[in-house]
């Protein structure tokens, strides 16, 4: 997402943080504004906003509005979802690892989690902090196993296994995304992972600050 530097002034007005603002000001007093950050955002050599007409105002805010809107709209990220739409039953095993689609989503707060292929795309660049749970039968030839997949890259694993009752594995991770980074769960080969109404087999995350 390419953010205008209207919008940064704004925000940064918005949120209070009015040290890393400049003000516009007439080229006729020689003076000009340094932009948005200390990096200097905005063009050196602003406009005479004192000549402006009146609708020029009126469309700068009107703008700003927006752009604004969507940069803080894009802020706001989370997701929970279950892996059986409905009933119960184990999913595997197979003899490969698959990708896990969590089928029931009770939140999906920005539309980054896809519930047709199980995937995660962060819309943004920060830091986001991912959960899972797993349950299985007991088995003595099939674990309950899946692992935390970044871009193709296993991050973190969950691992039980015992012969008779049930069993549960999770973990957790927080990781630094870029714009289209993929999340996503993928069972290992011959494992088997069970879910039901109560909804014990889960994939959650959620953004916890941009960078």
């Amino acid at each position: 997402m390419v953010v205008c530097p209207v919008c940064l002034c704004v925000a940064l007005r918005w949120t209070g943080d009015l040290s890393r603002v400049t003000l516009p000001l007439s080229r006729d007093r020689g003076t000009s504004t340094s932009g948005c950050t200390e990096n200097g955002w905005m063009d050196q050599n602003t406009t005479d906003y004192q000549r402006m007409p009146i609708s020029f105002f009126k469309s700068f805010c009107f703008m700003s509005h927006i752009c604004l809107s969507v940069c803080l709209s894009a802020k706001h990220l989370a997701f929970s979802a279950s892996l059986l739409a409905s009933g119960q039953g184990h999913t595997g095993p197979f003899n490969t690892h698959i990708t896990l689609i969590f089928k029931r989503v009770v939140t999906n707060i920005g539309n980054a989690y896809n519930r047709e292929t199980g995937l995660f795309t962060a819309p943004v660049r920060g830091v986001y902090h991912f959960e899972f749970y797993i349950y299985g039968g007991g088995s003595s030839t099939n674990p309950t196993s899946a692992e935390l997949v970044k871009n193709g890259e296993k991050i973190f694993m969950s691992w039980t296994s015992q012969p008779t009752g049930g069993q549960k594995a999770s973990n957790g991770v927080s990781l630094l995304l870029e714009i289209g980074d993929v999340v996503f769960m993928r069972m290992w080969a011959n494992s088997r992972i069970y879910d039901n109404n109560d909804r014990h087999t889960t994939f959650s995350g959620h953004l916890l600050f941009t960078m």
